[in-house]
């Protein structure tokens, strides 16, 4: 878990199991031993790697907005100009996510990236010299007026994320959707739900994380 405030960015050794245990501890202060400081300055729309070694995130500095870089966690920094950059997108970038290990065809788990964009969900391919980025769900097009949180399913080989389309009433509909990340098409519901707006107010359906039951 990682959590920033304005001026840091801790890492706390917690697990859900030690959360759930009737004799469990809240962390009060900073000086927790189960705290681990990461960097001093506030992180967000960042992923760990699949071992816990690397933190991918957005460049938190106004007019960067658009740079991935990737900081090896053990070592310090109160800037991120010592995180190596590892992808420069064309235009602001946010919610992050790496895919996990577990799908047989990508054996490397950290060569892709997902994130939201002004375009759709961007993937970007780590692996290639430079990345290669492609939209793996193009917002034109799509039918969707918004499209938020990219998530990856728990074995990498799926996209889940929330979007919406507006009615020719100009009601929103939003909805969880789902789409195959290595051979993309027309995305479906994963959930045959839709949740709407009568009053004709801006509606989303976030996605924060996939687990299995």
């Amino acid at each position: 878990m990682v959590k920033g405030n304005t001026g840091w960015t801790y890492r706390a050794h917690v697990s859900a199991t030690d959360i759930a245990d009737p004799g469990y501890l809240p962390i009060t202060t900073l000086g927790d031993t189960r705290l681990e400081l990461v960097c001093n300055f506030a992180l967000i729309h960042n992923w760990w790697n699949h071992d816990g070694s690397r933190l991918f995130y957005m460049d938190p500095r106004q007019g960067k907005e658009n740079l991935v870089r990737a900081k090896t966690v053990g070592f310090v920094s109160n800037t991120p100009d010592v995180d190596p950059v590892v992808f420069t997108a064309s235009g602001r970038l946010g919610q992050l996510r790496v895919i996990p290990p577990g799908d047989p065809l990508n054996p490397n788990p950290d060569r892709y990236l997902v994130a939201g964009s002004a375009d759709g969900i961007l993937a970007i391919d780590l692996g290639t010299s430079p990345p290669t980025p492609s939209l793996l769900v193009p917002l034109a097009g799509s039918g969707f007026s918004t499209i938020t949180r990219p998530v990856f399913s728990p074995d990498g080989s799926s996209i889940a994320f929330g979007a919406t389309r507006i009615s020719s009433k100009q009601i929103p509909y939003s909805a969880v959707y789902l789409v195959p990340f290595s051979d993309p098409g027309i995305p479906i519901k994963l959930v045959n739900t839709e949740f709407s707006s009568s009053k004709k107010k801006t509606l989303n359906v976030v996605v924060y994380n996939w687990y299995l039951p």
